[in-house]
């Protein structure tokens, strides 16, 4: 029988411990972390085999190795990785200047949570509230395209957006009545009873129109009625920017206000003109930013800002026969609403048509009718259904670039004034 020698019983009684002197039980002294199991090397051999054997030895793991272990599989790339990591190596530590340096690092991280979290919630409110600005937009855009534009660009605030939508139900209700009663409504609105649309609903000619059209001619004509007001305001002298945007229809009154309200836009432009890009009318300028160099720019009535284009990418506005370039100061809401009355009589010849080419040639028979008006005496509605016919001729198709056909849209020189040509022939022959 084999011999134990005395030296093998003295290392299982020292089983556990270390020598003071020895280098590893000298840094488990100097450690911060708590005291717990063992560095002795045959303890950690034993336990090792224990291990093997599936026997639990975690109460012989040190501090440094239980951390690793609570550690393991945490997503450090997360600030809740990191503080789940952080609060696992406090369990262990008893020096107080570690602990004060872990607490001071779990603290910057909390903010950076709350910081994360407030975020969130912010983006989230903001997509939740641009959500509601879409869908308060899309009850506009049928009849009012340029008010859905301002309100889904912010140049339209949320509760201007809200009065608006009141103010369209409160008109679309009224408009439900008798007669009488819609009339009785545009005076009490302050729509006076020469207007078109007054006249159109006292004499039956506008007998066709459904609620929602006389209740959008109803904004279209208070909506005239602002504007006046506003380019009268001595404030509008001062900011010249907003003035021509608001004249030129770019802009509605409620834009108008928030942007008088607004700091002043830190680029101005010169040399503003209409003319035709990419196939649509545009109003572009030499934009001058106030740091950085001068482009030639289209104004996006969508969104309010001046977009840079590509100076050959712009035509003038085609004026055959030498006709004067249309000016669409003189074309109001009113005005391009009664056009599209009018227009929307033509049939499916305008009713389908895209909405771009439909909103140039509101503004064009608007415009054409406006010119009429003054040059004859004739009425409002003859200029409107002149105006309305002749400028429909300027609707064609053309081949596509690869197959089928486009519709395409070119304003036809103006009619030529036939009670001046009568006036003319007369005169002639009584000579």
């Amino acid at each position: 029988m084999a011999k134990l020698s005395e030296s093998l019983f003295q290392s299982i009684r020292d089983f556990g411990k270390q020598d003071p002197t020895q280098p590893a039980r000298r840094l488990a002294q100097a450690s911060p972390y708590r005291q717990v199991g063992t560095t002795d090397p045959l303890a950690r051999r034993v336990g090792s085999l224990f291990d093997n054997l599936g026997i639990d030895t975690s109460y012989m793991q040190t501090a440094s190795e239980r951390i690793s272990a609570a550690n393991e599989g945490l997503d450090m790339s997360t600030l809740e990785g990191q503080q789940q990591a952080i609060a696992n190596e406090m369990e262990q530590v008893v020096d107080p200047q570690a602990h004060r340096a872990l607490g001071l690092r779990m603290m910057e991280l909390n903010r950076l949570k709350q910081a994360q979290t407030e975020a969130a919630i912010e983006n989230q409110q903001k997509v939740q509230k641009q959500e509601v600005v879409v869908r308060i937009a899309d009850q506009f855009r049928p009849t009012d395209p340029l008010m859905a534009d301002s309100i889904e660009a912010g140049l339209v605030d949320a509760s201007q957006a809200m009065t608006k939508l009141s103010e369209k139900s409160k008109n679309e209700k009224a408009m439900e009545g008798s007669i009488q009663e819609q009339l009785s409504y545009l005076n009490g609105v302050g729509i006076p009873s020469d207007s078109w649309l007054y006249k159109g609903i006292s004499d039956g000619t506008l007998a066709n129109l459904s609620v929602t059209e006389r209740a959008s001619a109803i904004a279209a004509l208070l909506e005239d009625e602002e504007v006046k007001g506003l380019l009268e305001l001595p404030e509008l002298a001062e900011r010249p920017d907003v003035r021509e945007l608001l004249e030129n229809n770019l802009i509605n009154s409620s834009a108008a206000k928030t942007k008088l309200r607004a700091p002043k836009a830190d680029l101005s432009y010169s040399n503003a003109k209409w003319m035709t890009v990419g196939g649509k009318r545009s109003f572009v300028a030499d934009v001058k930013p106030s740091t950085g160099d001068e482009y030639f720019g289209s104004f996006n009535a969508k969104t309010g800002l001046w977009e840079k284009i590509d100076p050959s990418k712009a035509t003038p506005i085609k004026a055959k026969d030498k006709q004067k370039e249309p000016n669409y100061k003189n074309v109001g809401a009113s005005q391009r609403k009664q056009a599209q009355v009018y227009l929307q009589r033509l049939g499916d010849s305008y009713n389908d048509l895209a909405d771009d080419i439909k909103a140039n040639i509101n503004f064009d028979t608007a415009n054409l009718a406006s010119q009429l008006m003054s040059e004859r005496s004739i009425s409002e509605q003859q200029a409107m259904e002149e105006a309305a016919t002749n400028i429909m001729k300027g609707v064609g198709e053309v081949k596509g670039e690869w197959f089928g056909t486009n519709t395409v849209y070119e304003r036809p020189a103006k009619p030529v004034s036939r009670d001046l040509e009568a006036y003319i022939n007369a005169a002639k022959q009584g000579s």
